[in-house]
């Protein structure tokens, strides 16, 4: 891809994007599901050096001293931002800011206008940064690192490892990485040594041996960090506790409310497995492989809607009658399951297809902006959304906004809709510790529900149970409703 050595990786887990930049002064953006490229950025004058990606926006810096946002969909340099003296090697993107640092300052920016802002939470933020998923260069590929990576002055040191041209430096970090048996810098430093030495069979044996070794410890590294922050935030005794446990992401309730339609493995994982779960006796059913953010028709024997890159498909449980419907994410049912409802980011609408009709088009149904997971209520009349630091809960029809709720310093919202339009519930997709929370639209009382990282909250369609995703652990956590505290 890059006609330079690879400076720094950047992955989204929500939209399964992935974005490096290069010493040829280029980003390129990859498509994860598939390892398609789907655009390259150019603009800068010299080596890109940090990157940062949240849902459709990019921000980059460069040898050049600037800052770059930049819109995926339509790869427009939407905002140019100067003000550093050196090169730009470090970038945090959130929905409202930007924080930026170089050898001669740090700063935050506005991500909508471009503008600096007067901050001085800049400590605060680099201590919630510090739990976040990184992607660093493996020869040709990429390697997901240690979820607790620190991205201070250790990631200053990777990046400076990554531009060393020289082999032998990497050949000697990969053999005292071995010795100490630390699998994650041994195989980043062997697949450099490959890269500049392609015909050495020691490197390549010894990237081969050390990828064997991470990718059996890799899990119970993760597990032991999952198991530490359940113990830190576990519910304490007369809290609510789950009913059933379920391996698995993006849960989705049949209509009969017995089984768990939901992705296999965790948000990271490839290929992306739909899998049936049934509540009473566990058993589990494949549907299909390449496919997420799966939803199932209200309607007994109704299709299945799900997310194939960035493209909206359905079919039947058996994984039969595939039909492409067009490009989205996070689609959703009405509760007459005779409408589809997908966002499209590009136009940043909520669409609709009629289902009744075999011929029938996507429709425009009401613009959401630029974020990726707005919810259609199942009476069709209202839409959940975020606009900023804030949940907006909109009329569709007058487009007045009848509740807003603030979720300042999330990196994100994934809301889920009650049986009867009554509640809406939201978590935070990324990494804020922050709970799962619950509006209740008529009153416009909100509260915390359920502690600890949960998201995507799924109401059976029967009302009685409640589902949610506890991504960092790879679950989804199952809920009586009557147990919740509503507000």
């Amino acid at each position: 891809g890059h006609a330079d050595d690879v400076t720094c990786v950047e992955f989204d887990s929500q939209s399964f994007t992935l974005a490096s930049g290069s010493k040829d002064k280029t980003i390129r953006v990859w498509q994860t599901d598939t390892g398609k490229l789907r655009t390259t950025l150019t603009g800068h004058s010299a080596a890109i050096t940090s990157l940062d990606i949240s849902a459709n926006l990019i921000v980059s810096g460069s040898e050049d001293n600037t800052i770059k946002i930049w819109d995926i969909e339509s790869s427009e340099n939407t905002h140019t931002l100067v003000g550093h003296a050196s090169p730009v090697t470090y970038l945090k993107l959130t929905s409202t800011k930007i924080y930026s640092e170089s050898a001669d300052a740090r700063f935050v920016w506005d991500t909508q206008t471009g503008q600096r802002l007067e901050s001085d939470d800049w400590e605060t933020h680099q201590q919630d940064a510090k739990e976040r998923f990184i992607c660093m260069p493996v020869g040709r590929g990429a390697l997901l690192s240690d979820p607790l990576f620190d991205p201070g002055p250790h990631e200053k040191a990777f990046r400076l490892a990554m531009s060393r041209s020289k082999p032998e430096w990497h050949r000697a970090q990969a053999a005292e990485s071995q010795k100490s048996k630390d699998w994650f810098a041994t195989v980043f430093h062997s697949g450099w040594w490959l890269k500049h030495e392609p015909n050495s069979s020691q490197a390549y044996d010894q990237l081969r041996h050390s990828m064997g070794q991470l990718e059996s410890e890799l899990p119970l590294s993760i597990r032991a960090i999952a198991e530490k922050t359940a113990q830190r935030s576990a519910p304490e005794d007369g809290e609510v506790r789950p009913i059933k446990t379920v391996q698995g992401w993006g849960g989705s309730w049949s209509p009969k409310s017995d089984y768990l339609l939901l992705t296999a493995g965790n948000a990271l994982s490839l290929p992306r497995t739909l899998k049936i779960y049934r509540i009473a006796d566990d058993n589990v059913q494949t549907v299909a492989v390449d496919g997420r953010d799966a939803c199932w028709s209200p309607i007994h024997g109704g299709p299945i809607a799900m997310v194939t890159d960035s493209n909206i498909w359905i079919q039947d449980r058996n994984g039969q009658n595939r039909r492409y419907i067009g490009k989205g994410h996070y689609p959703s049912w009405s509760a007459t399951g005779k409408t589809l409802f997908f966002n499209h980011l590009k136009t940043g609408d909520v669409k609709f297809l009629d289902m009744t009709s075999p011929d029938a088009e996507p429709k425009k149904l009401t613009p959401i902006g630029s974020h990726l997971y707005a919810a259609v209520s199942p009476d069709t009349r209202k839409v959940a959304y975020q606009r900023g630091e804030r949940l907006i809960v909109r009329d569709i029809h007058s487009k007045r906004v009848l509740r807003e709720h603030p979720i300042k310093g999330w990196s994100g919202l994934l809301p889920g809709w009650s049986p009867d339009s009554k509640y809406v519930g939201f978590g935070d997709y990324g990494d804020g510790d922050v709970g799962l929370w619950m509006m209740n639209v008529d009153t416009g009382k909100a509260r915390q529900v359920l502690p600890m990282k949960l998201t995507l909250p799924r109401w059976s369609p029967n009302g009685e149970y409640f589902s949610c995703d506890h991504r960092l652990n790879g679950e989804i956590q199952v809920f009586r409703v009557a147990d919740l505290k509503l507000p």
